[in-house]
């Protein structure tokens, strides 16, 4: 009998530990808004290659680099499977600039621009969607049930939030920002900054950052999480009993 509960506890233990894993950025997107949140203009940059995009929508390059960095080293390149990207989100602040080629036209002063963040997978809905205006002075959570899905798709509802939990991990968008204005010239508009297409386009690339705060939260178990967390106490109870 005792074989038979240290067994159990043994087989649980596991279990437990496979509750909770650090959370992943999976997907980005990048889209012109309207103050609301609303969609306009059309624009949209997303992580995604042409096997999954019909649309070709402008790419996002994401790099580790500094924003400052005359030429970064890009985590993700070409117009493909590789234009995906799978960042893990550790504790503290994780800052990654991003690019993509721009369109050449002067903005009203009322447009804004929308970062939806996807995790772990779930292409659905954006865990995080951030509403950042023009002069990149007023970071908001963006909430409005007619943004743009990661295809360009449009009615796609926003997060209507700046932070998300996943894996025991608060993970907050704490700063976004997004240059139309700027003198670079660094991606294409399907190719990152490597061969065959090294030095920019012609035309004044996009870019800019975001910053996201990780923090381990101490989440109360989910109702089969808590029934684990008694099998485990119960069994060893019982073992040291016997």
């Amino acid at each position: 009998m005792r074989c038979f509960h240290t067994l159990t506890l043994a087989a649980l233990l596991p279990l437990l530990a496979a509750t909770s894993s650090a959370a992943v950025l999976t997907d980005i997107t990048l889209f012109s808004a309207n103050s609301e949140g609303n969609n306009w203009n059309g624009l949209l940059w997303n992580t995604q290659g042409v096997d999954t995009d019909p649309v070709h929508h402008y790419k996002l390059y994401v790099s580790a680099n500094a924003l400052g960095t005359v030429v970064p080293s890009f985590i993700n390149h070409g117009d493909d499977i590789t234009t995906r990207v799978a960042l893990p989100l550790s504790g503290g602040a994780q800052t990654y600039s991003i690019y993509g080629e721009g369109v050449g036209i002067v903005f009203d002063p009322a447009q804004h621009f929308v970062l939806n963040l996807y995790l772990d997978g779930n292409q659905a809905a954006p865990a995080i969607s951030g509403l950042q205006n023009l002069g990149n002075s007023a970071l908001t959570a963006a909430g409005h049930p007619n943004g743009l899905g990661i295809f360009g798709g449009s009615g796609q509802a926003e997060a209507g939030t700046l932070s998300a939990i996943t894996g025991g991990q608060m993970v907050t968008l704490s700063a976004f920002t997004w240059t139309t204005d700027g003198q670079r010239d660094v991606v294409w508009s399907t190719w990152a900054n490597d061969a065959p297409y090294a030095n920019g386009s012609g035309q004044l690339d996009y870019f800019g950052s975001f910053t996201l705060t990780v923090q381990d939260v101490q989440a109360a178990p989910e109702p089969s999480s808590a029934a684990l967390v008694a099998l485990a106490t119960l069994g060893l109870a019982l073992t040291r009993r016997r």
